[in-house]
């Protein structure tokens, strides 16, 4: 028992089954029938994903082991060789892009696209988790691809499938440069210039909270040029009210404790969650 809850840990399975919901998003924008196929075929996609973002996120603590050891966050890494996450990752990799292959060229095409985006975002000393704001933008165009993924299964990629990738492109990114506050003091014991470290974390919170601000201005924009549907609307609106009442509850600030920061993050990726999901139930029940 204790031996999994060792390795749920090592391998983050909590941050890849979010991380995996930014691809799934797709899928619920483009899915056109309710059907046994249909369904199956996001279930496979969705392992696929998964096992796409465990590869991910092993090679992220391959690249990163020797500073993680030293963050409190995690420092359970401590309980695994660095081979041992090479390995993994290499496992994962294969697995993910097969199964892709299974579903369609393109869809591997793409998750080879990211793992080598994230690769560069990863890579000891000259990632560009190394450069300031950089890893920010990647984050942006990675989130891009991570959309039109889930979006290919059921349509082709088109303008109106980019447009909406952006707004969750956004807040991928935002929600970036609250991780790299979360981490600040971690990072700059580790020399890493990340934004926070570069910058300062009162400015990338300002910055976060600004593109968190803006992707729900963008969501009005997407409704007026009838890209997203009235209820798309209402529900992600709701979902960033939320937020922004739980900042002002907790007191979200440069001088807040990290515990606060971890809390905040948490329950914005709840509400942004449940706001995933309602519009999927929600296109599943107006189909039917």
């Amino acid at each position: 028992m204790n031996s999994i809850k060792k390795y749920i840990k090592i391998l983050r399975l909590g941050e890849v089954f979010l991380m995996s919901g930014f691809p799934l998003i797709g899928t619920i924008f483009s899915f056109t029938e309710v059907s046994i196929e249909s369904l199956l075929k996001i279930c496979f996609f969705s392992f696929s994903t998964f096992l796409m973002f465990l590869s991910i996120y092993t090679l992220n603590s391959w690249c990163g082991y020797y500073y993680d050891i030293d963050n409190t966050r995690l420092s359970y890494m401590k309980n695994i060789r660095p081979g041992n996450l090479l390995i993994l990752c290499i496992i994962f990799m294969f697995l993910s892009s097969a199964l892709y292959l299974i579903i369609s060229f393109k869809l591997f095409i793409m998750g080879i696209i990211c793992i080598f985006l994230w690769l560069s975002y990863s890579f000891p000393k000259i990632g560009l988790k190394h450069v300031p704001l950089a890893g920010t933008i990647l984050h942006f165009l990675a989130q891009i691809i991570h959309f039109q993924m889930g979006y290919s299964l059921f349509q082709n990629i088109s303008i109106q499938s980019i447009l909406i990738s952006m707004y969750f492109s956004l807040l991928f990114s935002a929600g970036h440069l609250h991780h790299e506050i979360i981490d600040f003091e971690a990072d700059k014991k580790a020399c890493i210039k990340t934004g926070a470290v570069f910058f300062g974390k009162d400015k990338i919170l300002k910055i976060s909270s600004s593109l968190f601000f803006i992707s729900a201005m963008y969501l009005f924009a997407l409704y007026e040029w009838k890209v997203l549907q009235y209820v798309e609307l209402i529900i992600f609106i709701t979902a960033y009210i939320m937020q922004v009442i739980t900042q002002i509850y907790l007191k979200i600030n440069m001088y807040s404790e990290y515990k606060m920061y971890l809390k905040y993050r948490t329950l914005y990726r709840v509400y942004y969650l449940l706001a995933g999901l309602s519009c999927g139930l929600i296109k599943c029940i107006l189909i039917l």
